[in-house]
């Protein structure tokens, strides 16, 4: 009963902020009370330290962020070898070859992000992009929101360093049915192709995917790279601190240490994108490993705007005082390096009130423990890799 009510004030909480953003004057006042809110974690390793960027990372920023623009494409837009209508797929398409495609079914419960994999044989990477929020199924992932305990076959291992780690439900959940489609053709794309870095990104909720993907792959032995740009706060303070020691090496890291070359893991974060803030109660805790778009318009800033950030928390990147007064709105959450997808909108057919309300109740019927993938992910093979 307590978890119902829960749910149904967090589908009230959400249904005002969409009324409060459609108004300039109640977004100002909204905004206001908002961010004095979203304050972060008291107890996250905070710092003020950053630095700039180079042309080549910029670069390598732009790249992954045009796949993430294509994303959107999926399922039905996104055509071999690697064509679409989005911007990316023209940015891309030269030296890029589409391998599979991976989305839910039309059950409500199916939490299956979609996603593609790709090759990218111009500079040597195998593509996993999974795409952020755009139908039903990915907003009812996105309600799903309490903690709930981290185990070690939720990453593919026996044990991990990881005592009372806590993790978001619907992003477990969004992850572990995503897992399955895509799992074995990476394997087999990497001992094909030994040579090619895998890297691993996706905006908004496909970027609390990507993180989860790429905590399995490097205890199990992989290097991926991952990118994620937007997303929310994935889990509590010790999982953020196992992710840092997992992509950093330490707790409490100085990333700036780190050269762009060994970089394995980043966030982009944007001026007034108050995602990456979300969710702020529960003690619910960002990781480290910003990289924040100083620029309120965000497509293509100039590379000074750029900033590396140091700490889960900053005060000079999105956790900053400063930033705290800027309007409230969804805009910023999109302009992350290049223009929007032409693909974005297409989505499926249009959230309504019962159907979230429904499945957010669905909740009450997930543990600490029964939340193993129980429907099957749609893989759609476009070319044969064996």
């Amino acid at each position: 009963m307590r978890s119902n009510r829960y749910n149904t004030t967090m589908i009230i909480l959400l249904l005002f902020l969409s009324v409060a953003l459609s108004s300039p004057i109640m977004l100002d006042r909204f905004g206001d009370s908002m961010n004095s809110m979203i304050r972060g974690n008291n107890e996250a390793y905070e710092s003020g330290e950053t630095c700039g960027v180079s042309q080549e990372f910029e670069q390598r920023l732009v790249r992954y962020m045009w796949f993430n623009n294509v994303a959107p494409c999926v399922p039905e837009k996104l055509q071999h070898p690697f064509k679409c209508i989005a911007r990316g797929c023209k940015e891309l398409g030269k030296h890029t070859e589409l391998v599979d495609i991976f989305t839910h079914s039309d059950n409500l419960f199916d939490r299956t992000i979609s996603g593609f994999v790709a090759l990218d044989h111009k500079h040597k990477e195998i593509i996993l992009a999974l795409r952020g929020t755009q139908d039903v199924n990915d907003w009812v992932t996105d309600l799903h929101l309490r903690l709930v305990e981290l185990h070690p076959e939720h990453l593919g291992v026996s044990n991990f360093n990881c005592r009372n780690c806590q993790i978001d439900l619907g992003f477990l959940k969004g992850y572990l049915h995503s897992f399955p489609a895509v799992d074995s053709i990476v394997q087999r794309l990497t001992e094909k192709y030994p040579n090619y870095q895998l890297v691993i990104t996706g905006h908004s909720l496909g970027g609390t995917a990507a993180t989860l993907f790429g905590l399995n792959y490097r205890l199990n032995g992989y290097s991926p790279l991952v990118f994620s740009t937007g997303a929310p706060a994935l889990g509590n303070k010790q999982f953020a601190n196992f992710a840092d020691r997992v992509f950093w090496g330490s707790q409490n890291p100085n990333t700036l240490k780190v050269k762009e070359r060994d970089i394995k893991f980043c966030r982009m974060t944007h001026l007034g994108d108050f995602v990456p803030r979300f969710p702020f109660w529960n003690g619910y805790q960002q990781m480290s490993g910003e990289v924040f778009i100083n620029d309120v318009r965000g497509i293509y800033p100039p590379r000074e705007t750029l900033q590396r950030c140091n700490g889960q928390q900053n005060r000079q990147c999105s956790f900053g005082d400063q930033y705290r007064k800027l309007e409230m709105n969804f805009k910023p959450h999109s302009a992350y390096l290049v223009p929007g997808s032409k693909c974005s909108l297409s989505g499926g057919r249009e959230l309504t009130f019962g159907e979230v309300h429904s499945a957010a109740n669905d909740t009450n019927k997930d543990s600490d423990t029964d939340i193993e993938p129980d429907i099957e992910p749609i893989l759609i093979p476009v070319v044969q890799i064996d």
